[in-house]
């Protein structure tokens, strides 16, 4: 629904940080970061029920009232954002794993993507991202992948399909003159994005139950998401308007993500 699926190996692999979008190097570094950091919170931590951390982002990306995905998004940075949360997904079902490489004099060079476990998780999106990986005969490095799977459409694809046939999304196609011009995903099922929607209002409001590492992890990504569009769509679908303007709350947001600054992307457009 994005665009035409193209797989990285019938393309040959580029390098990582060739010119993308305007927005590519920073999102990239941030990403790469973002993925380090909660790698340890989510190794092995598999919550049981709820919705995994890539298709609770991608419940947050349509539109409220129309399901509308088209210009909501920078294509490629945003795809790049939905393969991380596949990522995050991994560590949590332990089928994947960072390794440290090339460590001089105390400090880590390069960062390996390893899989732990060939086996198929069962989940469509994480399956297709497993089977890219394992193309590799040798480990690559975060980033290469990062830079790599940015622009591929395939992954963010499967995510939706996925939510569409667990009832949670509808895919509704408008056509002219029989050709599909788009594609919007208006909500079937809200529950489990209330849910979601609860807990990270709750937790950030200061009147509900903690987060866990991947409802944490979700509103990592809407914020990163956010920073793509240089403003706050993704953040205001869980705040009003009043409340983001109000202080407290992105103090409460960055003591969320442990990061010591305010991530509110105009007052601190440098940091995640």
């Amino acid at each position: 629904w994005v665009m035409a699926q193209e797989s990285p190996s019938s393309q040959g692999f580029k390098s990582p940080l060739s010119p993308k979008s305007p927005s590519f190097k920073t999102v990239y570094d941030d990403v790469c970061v973002f993925i380090k950091r909660f790698e340890l919170c989510l190794s092995g931590h598999t919550q049981a029920g709820g919705v995994g951390v890539a298709e609770g982002f991608c419940l947050v990306w349509p539109e409220p009232n129309t399901g509308v995905v088209k210009g909501r998004k920078v294509d490629g940075d945003m795809q790049m954002l939905v393969v991380a949360g596949l990522l995050l997904d991994l560590f949590a079902s332990s089928t994947v794993e960072l390794v440290d490489k090339d460590i001089m004099f105390g400090v880590t060079k390069t960062t390996k993507v390893k899989i732990q476990r060939e086996a198929a998780t069962g989940d469509a999106p994480c399956d297709l991202l497993i089977g890219t990986l394992q193309k590799r005969q040798q480990p690559w490095s975060l980033g290469n992948w990062m830079g790599q799977l940015w622009g591929h459409p395939e992954f963010t694809n499967a995510v939706f399909d996925s939510l569409v046939a667990k009832g949670m999304l509808k895919k509704v196609e408008s056509r002219t003159l029989g050709v599909v011009t788009s594609i919007d995903f208006p909500t079937a099922d809200a529950a489990p994005f209330e849910e979601l929607r609860g807990a990270i209002r709750g937790a950030i409001l200061g009147d509900g139950a903690g987060l866990d590492a991947k409802q944490t992890a979700v509103l990592g990504l809407c914020r990163l998401a956010d920073k793509c569009h240089g403003n706050n769509v993704f953040l205001s679908r869980f705040l009003s308007a009043d409340e983001l303007k109000q202080e407290s709350v992105w103090d409460r947001v960055a003591h969320l993500m442990g990061d010591p600054v305010c991530l509110d992307p105009n007052a601190a457009p440098d940091r995640f």
